[in-house]
């Protein structure tokens, strides 16, 4: 039986507005996988014959195993927001993988998928048309996910210090908005540039621009009436112009204007 994680995650843009368009469920891994997996997720969606819904979320430094009738794949580390246009009904299941999680299962710069979608079996020895067929014919999420996890284990992967060290370095960068550069990290910076770009496959200077983006993201979700100035101080930028640039070139609209959208949003 999985055990729900609650929540829908950091990242969802506009989350209160979306909640009515699709559903999200998040489950624990077992506890083999759990060094390399943070959770399972899943996503259904039943629009009938309305119109479809564009739903965009932020970018975070894991990579995703993704199963869908007929489009499953690894998606790496996407560094722009990313955009899915629901239609009709229809659902996935996938494994969102620890930052660093990934390298053991390839053994290769994980750097190399960053920016990029691959087909699932182009990165897996795995019939992906049987494997679909018995996950979405599965009788409830535990079975679900248990084909998952056998896809997961059957490619031998193990943590090994490396990734270790990466997720708790992500972590404490989650953990403390007073990290605002590599520096703060209190390890050689080169060392670590090499080491998230093997491992993470993205700078570790993007981690911490981007988990103060998604930290803005979500205070304007929670409240529209939040202090730009006593947001941008909070999050260790030095102006409040530095942090307008900064999220409206990831969310695609400055911070006053995403907060207004989510007042008018039904």
């Amino acid at each position: 039986m999985v055990r729900p994680k609650p929540g829908i995650g950091k990242g969802v843009l506009h989350a209160h507005g979306a909640r009515d368009k699709f559903s999200v469920g998040r489950f624990h891994p077992s506890e083999d996988l759990a060094p390399l997996v943070e959770h399972l997720w899943t996503v259904s969606w039943d629009l009938g014959e309305g119109p479809p819904h564009v739903q965009e979320t932020l970018p975070d430094p894991s990579v995703h195993i993704v199963l869908e009738r007929g489009a499953s794949e690894v998606v790496g580390v996407l560094r722009g927001r990313f955009r899915r246009r629901l239609v009709g009904a229809g659902r996935v299941f996938a494994a969102k993988l620890h930052p660093g999680g990934f390298f053991p299962f390839v053994r290769e710069p994980v750097v190399t998928f960053t920016d990029r979608r691959i087909p699932l079996g182009e990165v897996f020895d795995v019939d992906v048309r049987a494997l679909e067929e018995r996950l979405f014919g599965a009788a409830d999420e535990s079975s679900m996910a248990s084909e998952l996890e056998g896809l997961l284990r059957a490619q031998g992967a193990e943590a090994d210090d490396k990734v270790e060290l990466v997720r708790e370095l992500v972590g404490q960068i989650a953990a403390d908005s007073t990290i605002t550069k590599v520096a703060h990290l209190g390890r050689q910076t080169r060392a670590l540039q090499r080491l998230f770009r093997r491992y993470v496959g993205v700078s570790p200077k993007w981690v911490i621009r981007r988990s103060r983006l998604q930290s803005a993201a979500e205070a304007l979700d929670a409240s529209a009436e939040v202090d730009l100035v006593d947001l941008a101080a909070q999050l260790g930028y030095a102006d409040q112009a530095h942090f307008v640039r900064d999220f409206r070139a990831l969310v695609g609209t400055t911070p006053r204007a995403y907060a207004r959208a989510n007042i008018d949003e039904p």
